[in-house]
């Protein structure tokens, strides 16, 4: 085996003496050195509109599972599926106790995602002052004031 060296010209990696390359590296390396500089938008509409979508996706899911839970009783003398989780994870592929299951799973994993988005988003919505802003809001929903733009 030979020892084989690498001149730095030969290096596929740049040496912190280049110059970053003109655009977002540029920029990137100057606002990693002054971090003053860091101007980032919040997307505060996008993410809003994002969490609201979450909240229906939510509010279906917690609709359908409502059904498949009343639908699930009305044929489940012991109410085993209602009480007993083993029940449910057990239940036979396709029958009305395994679909309800899948429904938990789901909501499950679309509630954790939303969780999680607002807990990182909350810092962009965060407002000490919220009884006049839900005042606002309600008007808005109701015709009366129109969105300010940020």
């Amino acid at each position: 085996m030979s020892d084989i060296s690498i001149s730095p010209q030969e290096s596929s990696v740049p040496s912190m003496k280049e110059k970053p390359v003109h655009g977002y590296p540029s920029l990137a390396h100057f606002v990693g050195k002054e971090v003053g500089y860091a101007i980032f938008r919040r997307f505060a509409s996008l993410n809003a509109k994002t969490l609201l979508d979450l909240q229906a996706e939510l509010v279906q899911l917690e609709h359908e599972l409502n059904d498949l839970e009343v639908q699930n009783s009305k044929y489940d003398e012991k109410e085993a599926l209602q009480c007993r989780v083993s029940e449910l994870k057990n239940a036979h592929l396709g029958s009305s106790g395994h679909k309800q299951w899948q429904k938990v799973l789901e909501t499950r994993e679309k509630l954790e995602y939303y969780s999680k988005s607002f807990s990182r988003l909350n810092g962009v919505f965060v407002t000490e002052n919220f009884a006049p802003r839900l005042r606002t809001c309600r008007q808005f929903s109701n015709g009366g004031v129109s969105a300010k733009r940020s």
